[in-house]
């Protein structure tokens, strides 16, 4: 009976601190709610003072210690806040804060009266970054000086040409938020940019410093993107993805997307002659502005090519053969026929763009003296 008693005794002393040990999270709780609420004031006064900003934030559980961050994040809002182009061409800019992922260990002493909470605090991060993010349709001229030393250093780190789009007024969609960027310290690490043709597809750039790459920059950044996109009922997002970068195909895989297609940048010395075969019955002329070079079977048309010559380089676009004359060498001759003209015309080089989907074309510039300069892949995620 009296073993009985003593683990009953133990039992309720047991349920007593528990029941202690909950009050007293409960008024932790209560007391990070109160500094919430005080942090969430302050930045709505600092949206205030920025007039045409928006400020967003997520306070995570933290303890007192955590405030003293919070004002920093503030004073560093303020700062940005006395830019003299923010918020450029009127269009509201918005402010967003990123916090790293806080673990509390407490360290709890008894004594005989009370529970002793805040005798002890420590808080530990896990490794993710203090930043903030802003998203505008238009980038002000301090932002394209921070986007041409951001993409520097990725062309230099990973051997890549930098590609990448930042003129907002080329996009299909007035006023669409083209811009997403991520500041730490006032410094850019991190940018999505967005190009908009249609109003069923855009395609997606994005840079990330290599120092801060690994550490969720593009994610949080492709998430607010992808929101935007959704709400303006685009349905597929193509992202554009130099081969040697390799973190860009880790991360497009994270985010679900698939390889579809890869683009070439061919490449050919028209110094090299080769001597058209000149099908009796294929004529060509070239237009006024010398833009548009068009061939001919007993006066039909049977293909044509788009042309821009600019310091003795010729920039081929559109090669194009009718379909009943496919097949035939027409297109071959077309090519062969376009190549004489611009050799005439003093140009030394010639370039064009073809797709890897494309394998016939691909081939037949391959065969002509054609080869691939540069590399671009294109990736795909529908939006649902």
């Amino acid at each position: 009976m009296e073993g009985k008693d003593n683990r009953k005794i133990k039992i309720q002393k047991i349920q007593k601190k528990q029941l202690t040990f909950s009050i007293k999270l409960i008024k932790i709780l209560f007391v990070v709610i109160y500094f919430t609420m005080k942090e969430a004031g302050m930045a709505q006064m600092v949206a205030r003072r920025i007039g045409n900003a928006e400020v967003t934030g997520s306070i995570p559980v933290a303890s007192f210690f955590s405030i003293l961050h919070y004002i920093n994040i503030i004073a560093d809002m303020a700062e940005l806040a006395d830019a003299p182009d923010l918020g450029s061409g009127g269009q509201p800019c918005r402010f967003d804060s990123c916090y790293p992922h806080w673990a509390i260990k407490i360290r709890i002493f008894f004594s005989r009266k009370r529970i002793r909470i805040f005798s002890f605090i420590k808080i530990v991060s896990k490794g993710k970054i203090m930043c903030h993010i802003m998203v505008t349709d238009k980038l002000t001229s301090a932002q394209l000086y921070e986007l041409d030393i951001l993409i520097q250093q990725c062309c230099q780190a990973d051997r890549t040409r930098g590609v990448s789009f930042w003129q907002s007024d080329m996009n299909f969609i007035d006023g669409f938020p083209a811009f997403y960027l991520m500041y730490e310290n006032n410094e850019l690490i991190s940018i999505i940019s967005i190009f908009v043709p249609d109003l069923q597809e855009c395609e997606l750039y994005a840079n990330t410093l290599p120092k801060y790459r690994r550490r969720g920059c593009f994610l949080k950044l492709y998430k607010r993107a992808y929101k935007t996109i959704r709400a303006y009922g685009i349905k597929k997002i193509y992202f554009l993805n130099e081969p040697n970068s390799s973190a860009g195909e880790l991360a497009l895989r994270k985010i679900g997307a698939e390889h579809e297609s890869s683009e070439y940048l061919m490449s050919c010395d028209i110094s090299i002659y080769q001597k058209p075969q000149y099908i009796p019955v294929l004529t060509y002329k070239v237009s006024k502005n010398k833009d548009i070079f068009e061939t001919f079977i007993k006066g039909v048309k049977a293909g044509s090519v788009s042309l821009e010559i600019e310091n003795s380089t010729a920039s081929i676009y559109h090669v194009e053969i009718e379909p009943k004359f496919r097949g035939m060498g027409y297109g071959t001759e077309t090519l062969l026929l376009v190549l004489e003209y611009l050799r005439k015309s003093g140009c030394h080089r010639a370039v064009l763009h073809v797709s890897s989907l494309n394998e016939i074309a691909y081939g037949m510039y391959c065969r002509h003296g054609f080869v691939c300069t540069e590399q671009i892949d294109y990736w795909i995620k529908e939006v649902k």
